[in-house]
This record gives C-alpha cells, sequence and structure tokens, in this order.
C-alpha cells in the first residue's frame, strides 16, 4: 500500500538531517509533505523544496498546519496517511528505522492507528511533560473505551485514506492544531476502528535541534533537567494538556457514541 507523509516542521536546524535521510523516506513513503510556519525563511523553503520527493507547503496559519499537512497529502494516489511531527520522525528513523517500517507495514489494517511511546520512549522526556500529558490521556483512553493507557500525545497517527479523508470533512478550522486526541475520539465514536501501539522510536526528539544527528544521553539529560527546572515549561506543557483536552471534549459532545 502507498503511504503519504503529512508531516509539520518548524525549523530548528533539521535540514540537513532531512536531506540526509531523504533516500530512506523516500523508500517509505510514495511522498513527502512538509508544511512549514508562514514566517519561515524563503531561502529555507527553497532547499526543502529541492529534496527529493518533498512537497514543502507553507501554512497561511501554523495552527492548521496539521490540517493543511493532510490535505494536501490526500491530493496524491495513497491508500494510507501518516500524520507525523516531522522532528519526530527523523528522530524515530535514526534510532529505530526496522520498528518504524514494520509499524508503516500496519497501513489499512485500522482506520487509525495511534502511535505512542514505550516506557522506554516515555523516560527520555522531562517530567514537566510526562506528568501533565498523563491528565489527557487518562482522559481520552477511558472515552476510548481503554483499560489500558493510551498515548495520544506523541504527534503521530497512522490513518486509512477513508478515515483521513473524513476527519478533515468534519473537523472545524477551530480545533486548530490540538486535534491530538480528538481525531481518533471521533473516528471511534462514528464506528471507525482505532487501534494503539507503542514504540520506542518516539523518544524526546528536541534535544536533536541543531544538531547532526541525534542527540547523546549526556546532552537529553542537561536538556530535561533544565526543562524541569524552568517553572515557565510546567506551565507551558499545562496550557498544551489543557488544550488537547479541550478539543477532545469539544469532539466529545459533536460525536456522541454511535454518532456518525
Amino acid at each position: 500500500m502507498k503511504i503519504a507523509l503529512a508531516s509539520t516542521w518548524n525549523p530548528r536546524g533539521e535540514l540537513p538531517r532531512i536531506e540526509r535521510l531523504s533516500p530512506q523516506l523516500n523508500a517509505l513513503y510514495a511522498c513527502l509533505v512538509v508544511v512549514v510556519p508562514p514566517d519561515t525563511d524563503t531561502a529555507l523553503v527553497a532547499r526543502l523544496a529541492g529534496v527529493t520527493g518533498v512537497e514543502a507547503v507553507v501554512a497561511d496559519d501554523w495552527t492548521l498546519a496539521r490540517h493543511h499537512a493532510v490535505r494536501h497529502a490526500l491530493r496524491e494516489d495513497v491508500g494510507a496517511v501518516h500524520a507525523c511531527d516531522l522532528d519526530r520522525l527523523l528522530h524515530w528513523l535514526e534510532v529505530a528505522p526496522a520498528e518504524l517500517n514494520d509499524v508503516l507495514a500496519q497501513a489499512g489494517q485500522d482506520a487509525c492507528l495511534v502511535l505512542g511511546r514505550t516506557e522506554q520512549a516515555w523516560a527520555t522526556h522531562p517530567r514537566c511533560m510526562i506528568e501533565t500529558e498523563v491528565i489527557f490521556n487518562r482522559v481520552f483512553s477511558h472515552l476510548l473505551g481503554s483499560d489500558a493507557l493510551i498515548d495520544f500525545g506523541a504527534g503521530s497517527k497512522l490513518f486509512s485514506r477513508a478515515a483521513a479523508e473524513f476527519v478533515l470533512r468534519h473537523t472545524p478550522e477551530s480545533w486548530g492544531w490540538a486535534i491530538d486526541a480528538a481525531w481518533p475520539l471521533m473516528l471511534h465514536r462514528a464506528g471507525w476502528p482505532v487501534a494503539y501501539r507503542a514504540v520506542d522510536g518516539l523518544a524526546w526528539e528536541t534535544p536533536d535541534q541543531f544538531l547532526p544527528t541525534v542527540a547523546g544521553e549526556d546532552v537529553r539529560r542537561e536538556l530535561a533537567a533544565a526543562w524541569d527546572a524552568d517553572a515557565g515549561r510546567w506551565d507551558q506543557r499545562v496550557w498544551v494538556a489543557r488544550e488537547i483536552t479541550r478539543v477532545g471534549l469539544e469532539a466529545a459532545r459533536a460525536w456522541p457514541v454511535g454518532g456518525a
């Protein structure tokens, strides 16, 4: 099955890695849609567009970047769409390429495969992310009828083409970027099969910024400690969790159980 990558990317030094990894990316995906913020440097956009297989899209509204990425991906003749934050995907491709390939082999088995983090992957994150994301993960795991905890916030979902078309058709722009839980919940409530898989490759990617490859363990530990010592980071992560929860609950109200 042909799969499109629908990705968003706020550039932080990753372009050389995109160029270096483009052969592997093109081997996995039939097309690579990369949506960047509206203020992205034009020279960088041109260089990105020159990468083999990449369709570089400048978002008019960055809050709708994930919507734009999926919409552009559906212009291609593909059977599935992997919606994934690009910095996360680059890290995954470098540390666990076989796992990523195995995940993509599941395309088409479910309407939506939510990809989350194993305990090993979670252990790479700062506490300010771990403690705040568990809030919406517990809420929406319950609303999806799962006894196990589902990780919605890892920025990676694998959709069948029909499911991707469905969520775009029924998603209001007011939901913005915070559709991490809303899209799977909407599909579940409308009767589509939603599955879950935790992976090692979705480890914390932020330490990789402005580096030629994935960060070493010492860099990761130092950055995680700095984040956890910064009250502003905790405030930011609480806000992120609140927005994902707010939009997810809007989806729950818009799509009662069995709604279609």
